[in-house]
């Protein structure tokens, strides 16, 4: 059974016009046959998820995504292969972790596709702008400036998906005396630097 498969992806991926439209499109695109092995990614999918093309070989789309991930994708995937369509998935993914707008779909006889659609910028963007009103509602109805603060501190480590340790000092004027900060991420040492600052 897996030879007519074999058979069909390859002449279905081997088609110049089909692979020049691939490689040009912006979102990453992969395709898989039935079983779940990757039998094409374009430029940018390859780019994204660390492969080289020599990568590919005898590698499992479901091994690219995080483990957590899986189940919901396998669902997706066994959709697809019925031909049926299935929905939008929001996936971080890939070597950098970025936000991505997952579709599953059917192809062709045999063939299931993988498209990623890059919404980094506008995912960071939402929480930021969710931090900044989560940061005026605090203040307004009396929190502490550093509940305040620390609000603020959250929402940049969330933006690099906790890659980063974020604290944020407010210092007086004359440098000399902490008037707040929150760095709940921030290791004890660093906060032994803040503690040789006389507070106000």
């Amino acid at each position: 059974m897996s030879e007519p498969i074999s058979k069909a992806s390859s002449s279905f991926t081997d088609d110049i016009p089909f692979q020049a439209l691939i490689e040009n499109i912006t979102d990453a695109v992969i395709f898989a046959d039935i079983k779940g092995n990757v039998i094409y990614a374009n430029h940018r999918a390859r780019s994204i998820c660390g492969l080289d093309k020599s990568d590919l070989f005898d590698c499992s789309v479901f091994s690219l995504f995080p483990q957590s991930q899986v189940p919901n994708i396998t669902q997706q995937f066994e959709l697809a292969v019925k031909q049926e369509p299935g929905k939008t998935t929001e996936i971080r993914f890939g070597i950098d972790h970025a936000w991505f707008k997952l579709t599953i779909f059917p192809v062709a006889a045999g063939v299931v596709g993988f498209s990623f659609h890059d919404f980094s910028m506008k995912r960071r963007l939402q929480i930021i702008s969710q931090s900044q009103r989560d940061a005026m509602r605090l203040a307004l109805s009396g929190a502490t400036l550093e509940d305040v603060l620390t609000v603020l501190v959250n929402a940049v480590e969330k933006v690099t998906d906790f890659q980063a340790v974020s604290g944020i000092s407010l210092v007086s004027e004359d440098g000399l005396s902490l008037i707040s900060a929150a760095a709940p991420s921030m290791p004890e040492e660093t906060r032994r630097y803040f503690k040789n600052i006389t507070s106000d």
